[in-house]
């Protein structure tokens, strides 16, 4: 008999693989133009991605983060479960003339091997539709395996911030017929990198300014999230957080 987490995984897998062809597009609609390029500029400079890199993007779905970023590095592993998500993938890379992108059908939560030596990892609202700790624990676990001593990592999940508890906005949903959803606190992110032996440097807001929509001068806007992404605290009040992590 399958578990409740079990149940919820399953159900996340049909979905992604019915909505494939959509997901950037609804993505998009969501959260707006603007802040899906403050989200890639918040990740390249937390890398500090080089054109020497081999970037591994786990839960990489149909690649938006993946073709994003892949113009600066030399390789980039995207690694899904959704086999419809890497096929929409590798369509869309090789219409946008992208050649550095392999890919990887993977479940995060189970044993697997990255047959790169990869130097920076991704991991985009991922963990946050993994009902279960010890699912999290596999999926952070796999990070550090398949990271080079000294490689470095960006986790980032939907943050459960100031606003988010001001909008009275629940930590978790358990939708039977939707996705599984939880929120995390900056000291949950770095707990579980600490749980599997990453080091944790610190923890990014990102998207300090998404609640303004980026409706009135939406370029300066989203410059200054970026910046604002960086300063002190800035996890506490974004929509979502990025906890930075290093491999020994």
């Amino acid at each position: 008999m399958l578990s409740d987490a079990d149940k919820a995984s399953r159900r996340e897998l049909e979905i992604r693989e019915a909505e494939a062809g959509q997901y950037e597009v609804r993505y998009i609609t969501q959260h707006g133009p603007w802040f899906v390029g403050v989200e890639v500029a918040v990740l390249r400079a937390a890398l500090e991605l080089q054109p020497t890199d081999v970037l591994a993007d786990f839960g990489c779905g149909t690649g938006r983060i993946t073709r994003a970023l892949a113009p600066y590095c030399r390789r980039v592993v995207a690694i899904d479960r959704s086999r419809q998500s890497l096929e929409v993938l590798r369509k869309r890379a090789r219409a946008d003339g992208l050649e550095n992108i392999s890919l990887l059908e993977a479940d995060l939560t189970e044993a697997m091997t990255v047959e790169a030596e990869v130097t920076k990892a991704v991991c985009v609202e991922v963990l946050q539709h993994i009902p279960d700790l010890e699912g999290r624990r596999k999926v952070v676990g796999n990070i550090r395996r398949s990271l080079v001593p000294g490689g470095r990592c960006a986790i980032v999940n939907e943050a459960y911030s100031i606003v988010r508890r001001i909008r009275s906005r629940p930590r978790e949903v358990t939708d039977g017929d939707g996705l599984f959803f939880h929120s995390f606190t900056s000291s949950e992110l770095r707990g579980l990198l600490t749980s599997v032996g990453l080091r944790p440097q610190r923890v990014l807001g990102c998207g300090v300014l998404y609640w303004t929509r980026y409706r009135f001068g939406p370029r300066a806007l989203a410059t200054l999230d970026e910046w604002a992404s960086f300063l002190p605290g800035a996890d506490r009040v974004a929509k979502f957080s990025a906890v930075i992590g290093e491999k020994s």
